[in-house]
């Protein structure tokens, strides 16, 4: 059972009563402030019910009063306490008033489940404010909300306690101006010596521990479970999360309890309440804490920059036997933090899931236009090779399979898809409907936040597909459209994320992306829904808030602010909005935004040459967080998007998606109605290119056997899931890795400087094997690019970073003297120092110095002058010469100390190369001269002239200065 709140305006009922359902049962009903009224029910699956404020009667059809319904709530007065009970648990409120530190907290008593008072103080609230004033909001059977306001010189503090009929659950906004603190010590009836949470992960065992006793791991290698944290000595815990989805040493729920106590032993836990009620709430909100004797929670409010303060949370009080069951299943807490915090029946009425208008335009094409997706569909039944490639993506094979059924049974399996799959990764309306209200709610692990957005913003692209589908029931019709209200419903509702008010909260939002993310899942349903009632306010804001995501990733060089993989994470659901607003005709962002068509250029400038690794398809370089098998995914959604608004740039885009290998994803919806596979290709023809905040990258050879690249990492609008990589240089010679990115992803995540080819500081841990992959000791603070200029094959690039009281230039050079014959050179000079200079070689482990050969762990020295180390590249079966090798020559002013090092990984790409590490004072000067595998120039010369650095090969000669600029001559 449950209070369910209706609207219900200016009605003249009873202050309390019954109603008759549509089931023929008399509903309790209270009537509510603000036009509501709320009824107690449940509503079993598969069920409706309906009430008619017409045949509202002020007593039961026994002559019952509704105060007799089973825990209706009740408020007396104890001296000057009110006390307010509901057969469950209760409360009690001061009604006199006090001033300064003798001014009564709001809470000065607390009923367990066992009839036990507890933290019956007197309670003080500490703050010098007066008060407090009492003012009744509701008054009962079904709900009784008293509020509580305190006044004081720095503002006002006001707390409003909720209790609900039937409901064992004390609910609680605090809202101050003031800054106040009060404790609430729940010993007595209780005698906790353990106690659970449920967060990210712990720093420690004592910390918060798993059931077998190891630290409390994160959530993605856990799974959902609790933190067990054992109450002994004088400790105060890290505050309870009001929502943060990454919250270390502590959770959104804390509970307490005797673990060697009987099955009827009190349990006392606090959760946090409705998440859109949050202002402010970085410094303040509630600690639990133990000591000898002694065990509660501490609440404080803090203002930290911020006029106001409020937050919204709860006092659980359970049975041990009953609502406390083993760490890795649903607790008795969860249950009512859904239903008071998160999706409950008062929320899933005003979803508004009934039938609503269709769209004028129809269902069926959401991203393209119809004609496009017919033609796709068309081919799907026609074209087996076609088939099989999409099929691989092995989500989506449910509606591919309808598309090629003519039949239309296949269209059952679709729907039940959407309507009632189960599972944690199902995405349908039953499985989200089960986390939320019989798991963990807003909080589950794989449906919150944009996890949910994802699932839910897929499954919408499914619901358009039946709904254009000729042999749709109209039952089922009805049903996957309730599911799409729902979705949508939930996606817009702050509760489940609160993103509507982000600039307020100063909630972690996590990463850049992520609120992304979930914006654009919310728009996905908002246009989608364009005909209902809930969303046809919220559209017409859409292609604003578009614009806005569009800006705020991507900067007026075209640069975006993500880690190459993660570029995906923001940029494909904004891509899909823009798609589906301009099939809407509410906005062309193609044709009117300049900065998508930088982005596209940006996005297609992070290709590779024709990867021997990976079938000679062009894939994208890692930088940050990233794998080294990234396709370029977008450039056929951007295609496909500027179709019809610049068809040269929609075919070059074309073209690099189809030299990607045609990929697809459906990770946010499957991109094989995104992508109109029938427009027109055409060589990308990508040169030198430069993008302030993020990168430059040199190009030569572009098309041919001989393609070479450099990228020089540097800008700092480049930000999401970024590494320790200001200043790192990657390289591609003659087609084939020279020098990479490890691009380990988590497994292990290697952000360190110490696996990069950057500068970093000496006193770190460089002569170390394998290399220190997580040591963060070496990240430079700021970076930009300084200098760029782009030749017919090749440029140069100069970039300035700063950091460790020094300022670091690094000049990249790519010269080419013959079509297979590339030459690069890097030049670094610093203030301060010493530092270490550092390569990743995609080489072999022996590498021939001047000393002779030397293998990772080994050092050398380099003497004053022209140091030549000769590298074996890593065999290349698939590469025209089976691979490269190169010349390395490092040009030194006085005796430098040099270091092989090694690092590794296995995820699904596995890498290895060695580092080459040189120690020096005085800067760094260095030339790289690739060649197929087994064939070295035999005429080649490099040398120091007076400060630049002359290098001769093919008849030709080049000046490199200290700022990266040649001719070649």
């Amino acid at each position: 059972m449950q209070i369910v709140v209706f609207g219900c305006g200016e009605v003249i009922l009873p202050k309390s009563g019954f109603l008759k359902c549509s089931t023929g049962d008399w509903t309790p009903f209270q009537l509510l402030s603000g036009g509501r009224v709320a009824v107690m029910t449940d509503l079993p699956a598969h069920a409706e019910k309906t009430w008619a404020l017409a045949d509202a009667k002020a007593d039961g059809p026994g002559g019952e009063h509704p105060d007799v319904i089973p825990h209706a709530v009740r408020a007396t007065r104890q001296g000057t306490l009110l006390r307010i009970e509901n057969g469950l648990t209760g409360v009690l409120l001061p009604t006199g008033q006090g001033a300064g530190q003798h001014a009564p907290a709001p809470i000065q008593g607390i009923r367990y489940r066992d009839g036990t008072w507890t933290a019956t103080g007197p309670n003080a609230l500490r703050g010098g404010v007066t008060g407090p004033q009492v003012r009744w909001i509701e008054s009962g059977p079904l709900k009784v909300v008293v509020e509580l306001t305190y006044r004081g010189e720095s503002g006002l503090y006001t707390s409003t306690v909720e209790l609900q009929a039937g409901q064992p659950s004390i609910l609680i906004e605090e809202e101050a101006s003031a800054e106040v603190a009060y404790t609430l010590n729940v010993f007595e009836g209780l005698k906790p010596n353990e106690a659970r949470y449920e967060g990210h992960h712990s720093t420690s065992v004592e910390a918060g521990h798993e059931a077998d006793g190891r630290p409390y791991r994160p959530n993605h290698e856990r799974g959902n479970s609790e933190a067990i944290v054992d109450l002994v000595g004088s400790r105060t815990f890290p505050r309870m999360a009001g929502w943060d989805p990454w919250c270390v040493d502590t959770g959104y729920y804390w509970q307490m309890y005797d673990k060697d106590g009987p099955a009827g032993a009190n349990l006392f836990g606090v959760f946090a309440g409705r998440a859109s009620r949050l202002i402010g709430t970085r410094a303040s909100g509630v600690n639990v804490y133990c000591s000898p004797g002694a065990a509660g929670i501490a609440v404080s409010y803090r203002r930290a920059h911020m006029p106001t303060v409020r937050l919204h949370w709860g006092i659980f009080l359970g049975v041990k036997g009953e609502d406390l069951t083993d760490p890795r299943r649903v607790q008795g807490i969860n249950r009512q933090i859904n239903l008071h915090a998160g999706i409950n029946l008062s929320k899933l009425a005003g979803y508004g899931l009934d039938d609503y208008p269709d769209p004028a335009r129809g269902y069926g094409a959401m991203y393209m236009p119809k004609e496009a997706l017919d033609a796709m569909v068309r081919r799907v039944r026609s074209d087996e090779a076609f088939y099989r490639r999409i099929y691989a993506d092995g989500y989506t094979r449910p509606l591919f399979d309808m598309w090629r059924d003519p039949s239309g049974k296949s269209l059952t399996n679709v729907v039940r898809s959407i309507v009632e799959a189960e599972g944690p990764h199902a995405g349908s309306g039953r499985s989200i409907l089960t986390a939320m209200v019989h798991e963990r709610g807003t909080h589950q692990f794989n449906t919150a936040y944009w996890k949910g957005a994802a699932q839910m913003a897929k499954k919408a692209l499914w619901i358009d597909q039946v709904l254009a589908h000729p042999g749709l029931s109209a039952k089922d019709r009805t049903r996957v459209k309730a599911v799409a209200a729902l979705f949508g419903g939930i996606l817009w509702d702050d509760d489940f994320t609160p993103i509507s008010n982000w600039r307020e909260h100063g909630l972690n939002l996590g990463t850049p992306n992520m609120p992304v993310q979930y914006a654009g899942g919310r728009y996905t349903l908002a246009l989608f829904l364009s005909e209902h009632p809930a969303m046809k306010a919220r559209l017409g804001a859409v292609p604003e808030h578009a614009r806005d995501q569009v800006h705020s990733q991507v900067n007026e060089s075209g640069a975006h602010m993500g880690g190459t993989h993660y570029i995906g994470a923001s940029a494909w659901p904004t891509i899909n909005t823009l798609l589906q607003l301009k099939q809407a005709g509410l906005l062309d962002a193609f044709k009117t935004e300049e900065r998508l068509a930088r982005f596209a250029e940006f996005y297609m400038q992070l290709a590779t040459p024709p990867e021997p690794r990976f079938a000679g398809r062009r894939m994208m370089i890692p930088t940050g967080d990233a794998e080294p098998d990234d396709v370029l995914l977008l450039c056929g959604m951007l295609g496909t998007g500027f179709a019809g608004t610049d068809a040269a740039l929609s075919a070059r885009l074309m073209g690099m998606w189809d030299r990607a290998g045609r990929p697809h994803d459906s990770f946010y919806g499957t991109t094989v109605v995104k992508v109109d596979e029938r427009l027109p290709t055409a060589d990308p023809a990508l040169g030198s290119a430069h993008f302030p905040g993020s990168m430059a990258v040199l190009r030569s050879g572009w098309g041919t056997k001989h393609e070479s690249a450099l990228w020089l990492i540097a800008g700092d609008h480049y930000r999401d899931h970024r590494h320790n990589d200001r200043g790192e240089v990657m390289i591609y010679a003659l087609s084939a890795p020279l020098s990479l990115d490890f691009g380990s992803m988590y497994s292990p995540r290697a952000p360190s400087a110490l696996v990069k080819s950057v500068l970093a500081p000496a006193d770190t841990k460089w002569r170390t094997v394998p290399a220190a992959f997580d040591d963060m000791s070496g990240n430079w603070d700021n970076s930009a690019l300084a200098d760029f200029k782009a030749g017919a094959n090749g440029g140069h690039a100069t970039a300035v970073m700063q950091g460790f009281g020094s300022q670091w230039t690094r000049a990249a050079s790519l010269a080419e003297f013959a079509p297979d014959r590339p030459v690069f050179a890097i030049q670094d000079r610093f203030t301060g120092g010493p530092f270490v200079w550092s390569i990743n070689l995609f080489c072999e482990d022996e590498i021939d110095t001047p000393e002779g050969q030397r293998r990772p762990g080994d050092g050398f020295a380099l003497k004053p002058g022209v140091n030549r180390l000769v590298c074996t590249g890593q065999a290349l079966p698939a590469h025209p010469s089976r691979g490269i090798d190169w010349l390395l020559y490092l040009i030194c002013s006085q005796t430098q100390e040099g270091f092989l090092s090694q690092w590794s990984h296995r995820n699904h790409v596995p890498t290895r190369q060695v580092l080459l590490r040189i120690k020096g004072s005085e800067g760094f000067r260095v030339v790289i001269v690739p060649y197929p595998k087994g064939q070295p120039p035999d005429d080649i010369q490099v040398r120091e002239e007076g400060g630049l650095t002359g290098v001769t090969l093919k008849g030709k000669t080049v000046r490199f200065d200290g700022e990266g600029t040649f001719a070649v001559r």
